[in-house]
């Protein structure tokens, strides 16, 4: 199984640096929509060049969630696993998110692939990720998904078990190609 896992939201705290920055009082928990500057009366526009002001060190330096080792190494336990991240609408959130990474893992460490087309790598893969959007389109291209509950997605009523949701869900996904693994077996075995 290859497992595809999201960055911001899932392993490490957009939001919340996004917060910070911006110097408001809400903490990424606070925010219940995701298009969070819908929640901060701002725009899109807004928030985007706010982002791209703050440079390569708000990439480069953005907080990791408590769980975000125990996320990654749970995913390893199942399968081959690739960062898979959106570089968004700034310019410096690629080289900054491949230092982030390179920071945590190693200057060697090249596990990681940037794209805003997600989806195109969906057929027969998993992917963690914390955008319901992210997920059906991923689904619809004949990928796995499994929504990484947060406050802003339809998975918000389980954000205290994160790491066991995560952990069931790609339980789930082994045990099914386990035994479509064994189906396809029995049916080339008898000739089908």
């Amino acid at each position: 199984m290859k497992i595809f896992l999201d960055m911001d939201g899932v392993c490490t705290d957009f939001v919340g640096d996004y917060l910070l920055r911006k110097g408001s009082h809400l903490k990424s928990e606070d925010i219940h929509l995701w298009n969070m500057e819908q929640q901060l009366g701002i725009s899109e526009d807004e928030m985007w060049a706010d982002i791209v002001s703050y440079g390569e060190d708000f990439w480069s330096g953005m907080t990791e969630y408590p769980w975000f080792d125990e996320i990654y190494n749970i995913c390893l336990s199942f399968g081959e696993t690739y960062f898979l991240t959106s570089p968004g609408r700034c310019c410096h959130a690629a080289s900054g998110k491949m230092k982030f990474l390179q920071k945590h893992f190693g200057v060697k460490f090249n596990k990681f692939i940037l794209t805003s087309c997600k989806e195109h790598l969906a057929c027969g893969n998993v992917l963690v990720d914390d955008s319901d959007k992210n997920i059906e389109k991923w689904e619809a291209n004949g990928g796995n998904g499994v929504l990484f509950p947060q406050t802003w997605n339809k998975r918000c009523w389980c954000v205290d078990d994160r790491i066991t949701v995560v952990r069931g869900c790609l339980n789930d996904l082994r045990l099914v190609n386990q035994k479509q693994a064994r189906w396809t077996k029995e049916c080339d075995k008898d000739g089908w």
